[in-house]
């Protein structure tokens, strides 16, 4: 399922974060789990305007209206007081960015794109030392599937001496298609495991574990889902303590 957005359907008016969006947002998830998705993904589109500048026909993953929503407001509320910044690595952990800016947590968001053997680095807003110097960072993404984009993350961030680096994502475990993992798997170091496959109509996507490919300058790795496909028990077993899939 493509849960993106396009950031010219935005409506051009509405660039605020909304004061008392948390409470808001809290009582209608629990009252009216649809009206909570809505309001957050009209929300979250102003967000990613802001953030992005609103580029023409950009796409964005947005999962307002999926079931990642409880588990990530459940990581927020937990996991953005124990932090100092939260860097949002764009596009895809811009939705959880954009969460975490919800509980009060200050976010600095990168552009990043994959190139060859590593990734382009891009802060959206002006960073520095000052932010990240002695300060406990957590980042956010959708996956790991090389780790280009977060060996160059890490990079960067520990020329500034942070005290820890953790990281959060939407999803433990990757998805592929089978065709694309032909073209990855030159990156992947030998360790990840091929756990499963399911099949969408003509197309196959192959579940894979790629945590191999996390810098080992990461500390602790959490995650909203185990994947978007369930692994099978194996794999499931020991995930329970990283996850808030609730």
């Amino acid at each position: 399922m493509d849960h993106s957005i396009v950031l010219e359907d935005a409506p051009p008016d509405k660039l605020g974060i909304i004061e008392g969006h948390f409470n808001k947002i809290t009582t209608l998830f629990y009252k009216k789990g649809w009206q909570s998705q809505q309001f957050n993904a009209n929300e979250f589109k102003n967000y990613a305007i802001r953030e992005l500048g609103c580029e023409k026909g950009t796409k964005v993953p947005d999962y307002s209206k999926s079931d990642y929503l409880q588990g990530g407001l459940n990581a927020a509320s937990l996991l953005a007081p124990k932090y100092d910044l939260g860097v949002g690595i764009a596009k895809g952990g811009l939705w959880l960015s954009y969460l975490f800016s919800l509980y009060g947590l200050q976010i600095a968001n990168v552009d990043m794109k994959r190139i060859l053997n590593g990734a382009t680095y891009k802060p959206l807003k002006p960073f520095g030392e000052g932010q990240i110097k002695d300060k406990k960072i957590i980042l956010f993404d959708n996956d790991v599937v090389t780790g280009r984009t977060l060996r160059r993350i890490v990079k960067e961030l520990y020329g500034f001496k942070p005290q820890k680096i953790d990281l959060l994502l939407l999803m433990y475990y990757t998805t592929v298609n089978i065709t694309n993992y032909g073209k990855i798997k030159k990156f992947l170091k030998k360790e990840h495991k091929v756990m499963g496959e399911q099949r969408y109509g003509k197309y196959r996507v192959l579940l894979l574990d790629t945590t191999c490919q996390i810098p080992k300058e990461i500390g602790e790795v959490f995650a909203i889902k185990a994947s978007s496909i369930p692994p099978s028990k194996e794999y499931r077993e020991g995930l329970e303590k990283i996850l808030f899939d609730f």
